[in-house]
């Protein structure tokens, strides 16, 4: 049902903004990000967005020093793979 409003509101009554709303039971503040693609919507707190960018760049730095590491090669992917699970 995209695009569709169930409970549409009055046109003699204003609405409200910069108010905190539920999306499936998960509450949305004033100020927190809302990430969505096809595989899923994420909802970032204000509070912690520098923390997740931190986190985001850190992974993003580590999945290209993997790529730029073992390539297009089979047997370098087959040698980080074994390296990953032996750590397990």
């Amino acid at each position: 049902m995209l695009g569709t409003t169930p409970a549409a509101g009055k046109k003699n009554v204003r609405g409200q903004l910069q108010i905190p709303i539920s999306v499936c039971g998960v509450v949305v503040h004033p100020g927190d990000l809302v990430v969505a693609d096809r595989d899923g919507v994420v909802v970032v707190p204000k509070s912690q967005m520098e923390e997740v960018y931190r986190a985001a760049m850190n992974k993003l730095d580590k999945d290209e020093q993997r790529a730029n590491h073992i390539g297009e090669d089979p047997l370098k992917v087959d040698e980080y793979i074994r390296s990953v699970l032996s750590k397990q």
